[in-house]
Order: C-alpha cells, then sequence, then structure tokens
C-alpha cells in the first residue's frame, strides 16, 4: 500500500513543476463541491497574471484580444438590470476563458496523462458521493442524484464527456486500462443514478461520432444498428432510462422556455442583459421557471447579445483550430459536437466544474503528435 502511494504521490506530485500542480490542482476540483472549484479557479488566475511571461503575452495572442472585447462588451450589461448574480457568473466563464490560454501552454502529453489520472480518481470519488445520496435519499423529487454538483443534469455533463475521454483511452490509446475500465462502470453508475437522459444520447452521439472520424467502420455500422434499435424499443428500456417515456411533457416545458427567451432576445438583441438573466423575465412571459434558456444559443444571445456572442464564439472557433495533432482533435469535435447536440435542449456547459473539465480537454491543442507516439 505504501509503495503504491509512493507510486502515485511521486507521478503525480512529485516530479512537476508548481505550473503543471496547479493544473492538477484545478483537475482535482472538478469533482470537488462547485465551492472548491470556484475558489481554485481564483487561485489559478491570480497564479496566471503573476506569471509574467504570461501576462506579459496575454494581449499579443489573438484569443487574449477576443477575451478583452468578451470582457468590455458584457462587463456592464448585469448591473444595468441589476442582476448581480449573472454578472459573478459572468466572472466565473471570464476566467475560465483566460485559463484556457494559461492551461494551453503548459499542456504537455506527460501532464495530461497525470491530469487523466487525476479526472479518473476525481470521478471515482463523485460516484462514491452519488451512491451515498442515493441511499440515503437526498435527491430531488425524481430521485435523481447530483453528486458533487449543483444539479443532476451538471453531474450527467461532466460523466458524458469522462465517457467519451475513458473510452479513447482504452481502444484508442490503450493506456491505464485498469484504472479506465473502473472509472468507466464508477461513471456509468453515476450515469444511471443521477439519470440525465441528455447526456446518454450524448454519450451515445460522441462515440458514433469517434468511431466515423477514426474510419473504424465495423463498430461504427455495428453502433449505429444498436441505436436504431434502441429507437425502436424506447419503451422497454425505462429500466434505465425511466425518464424517457416523460420526454415529451419535458419538450412542451422547455418549448415555453424558448418562446420566453425568444421574445426577450428580440428586445435586447443587441447587449442581452447579462447571464442568468431568464431568472428575471421568465415571469413577464408567463413562462415556465428556469435558471436559464435550456438552450446554449439562445441563452447567450439573451446573456450577451449578439454583440457579446460574437467575441465569444470566435474565441471557441480559434482555440479548437489550434490543435496540433489530428488524434486529440477528432477525440475533441467529438466530445464538442456531443456537447452541442446536449445544448439543443439544455445549458451545462456555462457551470464551473462543466466549463472547467472541458477547458481542460481544449488545452489538448497544445500536444503535437510526436509527443503522443513518444509518451
Amino acid at each position: 500500500m505504501k509503495d503504491t502511494l509512493f507510486l502515485i504521490y511521486n507521478d503525480l506530485i512529485k516530479e512537476k513543476t508548481k505550473k503543471e500542480r496547479l493544473v492538477l490542482m484545478l483537475s482535482l476540483s472538478v469533482f470537488l463541491p462547485y465551492v472548491f472549484t470556484a475558489i481554485a479557479l481564483i487561485i489559478a488566475c491570480v497564479f496566471a497574471f503573476l506569471d509574467k511571461d504570461f501576462a506579459k503575452g496575454f494581449l499579443e495572442k489573438s484569443e487574449g484580444k477576443l477575451v478583452l472585447m468578451f470582457f468590455l462588451l458584457n462587463a456592464i450589461t448585469p448591473f444595468l438590470f441589476k442582476n448581480y448574480l449573472g454578472a459573478l457568473c459572468f466572472l466565473g466563464i471570464l476566467i475560465m476563458l483566460v485559463l484556457a490560454l494559461y492551461i494551453r501552454d503548459i499542456m504537455t502529453q506527460k501532464l495530461y496523462d497525470a491530469v487523466y489520472k487525476v479526472l479518473c480518481f476525481g470521478s471515482f470519488l463523485a460516484s462514491f458521493v452519488a451512491v451515498f445520496q442515493k441511499i440515503i435519499g437526498l435527491t430531488n423529487n425524481e430521485g435523481r442524484v447530483a453528486s458533487v454538483c449543483f444539479n443532476a443534469n451538471y453531474y450527467g455533463t461532466l460523466i458524458e464527456i469522462m465517457v467519451i475521454l475513458i473510452i479513447y483511452r482504452i481502444f484508442y490509446q490503450k493506456k491505464d486500462i485498469i484504472l479506465s475500465v473502473c472509472a468507466l462502470i464508477l461513471n456509468a453508475m453515476g450515469l444511471i443514478l443521477c439519470n440525465c437522459q441528455s447526456a446518454f444520447i450524448g454519450i451515445a452521439f460522441g462515440l458514433w461520432l469517434l468511431l466515423l472520424f477514426t474510419k473504424k467502420y465495423k463498430a461504427f455500422f455495428s453502433l449505429t444498428a444498436v441505436l436504431i434499435l434502441a429507437v425502436c424499443f424506447i419503451d422497454k428500456l425505462t429500466f434505465i432510462l425511466p425518464r424517457i417515456l416523460g420526454f415529451a411533457e419535458n419538450l412542451k416545458r422547455r418549448a415555453g422556455i424558448w418562446t420566453a427567451s425568444l421574445k426577450e432576445i428580440k428586445n435586447n438583441f443587441v447587449l442581452g442583459r447579462g447571464m442568468l438573466g431568464y431568472l428575471q423575465y421568465y415571469k413577464e412571459y408567463s413562462a415556465p421557471s428556469a435558471p436559464h434558456c435550456h438552450n446554449l444559443v439562445l441563452d447567450l444571445l439573451s446573456s450577451f447579445g449578439i454583440v457579446g456572442t460574437l467575441p465569444f464564439v470566435a474565441f471557441v472557433i480559434k482555440a479548437i483550430s489550434k490543435f496540433k495533432n489530428s488524434a486529440y482533435k477528432s477525440v475533441f469535435v467529438c466530445v464538442f459536437l456531443a456537447l452541442m447536440l446536449h445544448s439543443l435542449v439544455d445549458v451545462t456547459l456555462m457551470w464551473l466544474q462543466t466549463g472547467l473539465l472541458t477547458v481542460l480537454l481544449l488545452s489538448l491543442c497544445n500536444i503535437k503528435k510526436g509527443e503522443i507516439k513518444n509518451a
């Protein structure tokens, strides 16, 4: 046991630089209660700007200029509508954009190997918390657990990303097999307990794309057949997806949210009214209560308007274009498109833990193809 702990300490901590340890701290915070994630983000952002090289070169990067533009266009809007909680959330998103650039400069294949292990161990903790919550009845009115997250859908999104990464690790990189299989089992258990329907669909879509992009055509057509059968016999899958039969009712509720969001966007099309603005205006349109617009595009436009949304979208596109190897670019695109499908009916990406995990994945863009082969 002591030898095992020493190896873990040596691999994950002792041999790492201060910057790398900072990235590992952030990785661990993904699967801690979100208060700790917020603290870790603030600490990391302070360290980033204390790094003279990063601070000096921040605005020399095109993405740095986009972050500054995003800040200038959206900083005042929440205060105009007395949307102080939205202003706080905006600060969180801003910090994550800054860290996306900082972590990208630090990330190497060797560091990602350590990050992956930390994420797996963290997901173990989240799974155990989910089981404990289910046992003691700490669930919502539908019997769903949220584990370390604010709600079950955020936890489902974390699992959605992790499962695709784990599958890639097992079948493509063929590394950390035992750890990955354990993580896959525990995350699958967590997914069933949080019962996030959109995450199930996102995982299936992400893996389907991964097989297509990597030209695993036999597996691709096999999975296609399985998914077609699942759709045909969807009413038989209630033992895994007990909420699936209520999908039409949930969609009807979301339609009411989308209608109100579109009306509000029409009224504040240029600059929006800040994040979580839906909480302020849904009563004006006699719409269902919700913290956000349950659609990422509508939520961005509602929060930042067309002017404020453009630099954010440009940042994401620019960051994806920086990938230096096709392997990790394929993985990221699969995860990203799976999340975009999920985001048609929910807004789980604009959150501390899910956003940070996406940022960590985006940082893989700096790893060159040669590093992967030599790792």
